[in-house]
């Protein structure tokens, strides 16, 4: 019997909480490092502009990059999009360079030529950011960071700005604006924020987080409650009269009227 109840619990357990589910830490960091860096092997400092946008650097403005639908937009991960709010154009002026570094301003701009920003512009953008304290991902604390994220996204009739502008441009200068801009995602229209490609695998890194949060408890919990069982039976053995265990668990596989037959 018991060991019909501790199957009936371990396919429980398989049913609710599958392997699959299940996220190493190597696994976890690889889909967090491909919504950031465009590359699941990526590090804290990203190198390639081309694996942070999508497709190919078309003019020398960030506008070109920084604007466009959800689908073709070409700042696809979370470090693009940083670089669109907080790289200033080539040749604005050096007060554009202080949208995100208020105290000495960033002195690297965007690429002149049809490029996307360099290692060196890429990573003055990244050191904006707390690289050093480690943190522990959650389900809830990812969903805490992306609503902050949303709640700094401006949708209007027509689009949505993740930045700042004053004309509803993002030409990586003040007179225009430093910001990512989605021309499908006004408030007027059917599109979600998780239509933004790098929203997108933030809300996907969710749904596989909480799958792992809830298949360790059901597995703990499986855990927990096989032992227990095995506990009990242990306690309900250890209980009987010596005489009772000796006739449920003989000394030896002699049967009783052989025992006679040899005295």
């Amino acid at each position: 019997r018991l060991a019909a109840e501790v199957a009936a619990i371990e396919d429980h357990m398989q049913e609710t909480a599958p392997t699959e589910n299940l996220l190493n830490d190597s696994a976890l960091q690889q889909k967090l490092n491909t919504a950031l860096y465009g590359d699941a092997s990526g590090t804290d400092s990203p190198s390639n502009g081309e694996k942070l946008f999508k497709g190919t650097a078309s003019t020398s403005s960030p506008q070109s990059s920084c604007e466009g639908t959800t689908q073709n937009n070409k700042a696809v991960t979370v470090t693009a999009a940083l670089l669109c709010i907080c790289t200033k154009k080539n040749g604005a002026s050096n007060s554009d360079g202080n949208a995100c570094e208020y105290v000495t301003g960033k002195t690297k701009t965007w690429p002149s030529g049809t490029a996307y920003p360099d290692p060196t512009e890429i990573s003055e953008a990244v050191k904006l950011c707390d690289l050093q304290s480690q943190q522990h991902v959650s389900a809830e604390t990812l969903v805490a960071k992306i609503g902050a994220v949303t709640s700094l996204i401006r949708r209007v009739s027509d689009a949505a700005t993740f930045g700042k502008t004053i004309d509803g441009q993002c030409t990586g200068s003040q007179d225009g604006g430093m910001c990512v801009k989605y021309t499908d995602l006004g408030h007027d229209g059917s599109k979600k924020y998780t239509d933004i490609p790098w929203l997108h695998q933030l809300a996907e890194l969710v749904t596989a987080i909480r799958a792992h949060e809830k298949a360790v408890q059901v597995r703990h919990q499986a855990a927990n409650a096989i032992m227990t069982m095995r506990l009990q039976a242990q306690s309900l053995i250890y209980s009987e009269s010596p005489q009772a265990r000796e006739q449920i668990q003989p000394k030896n596989g002699i049967p009783q009227k052989n025992k006679h037959q040899r005295m």
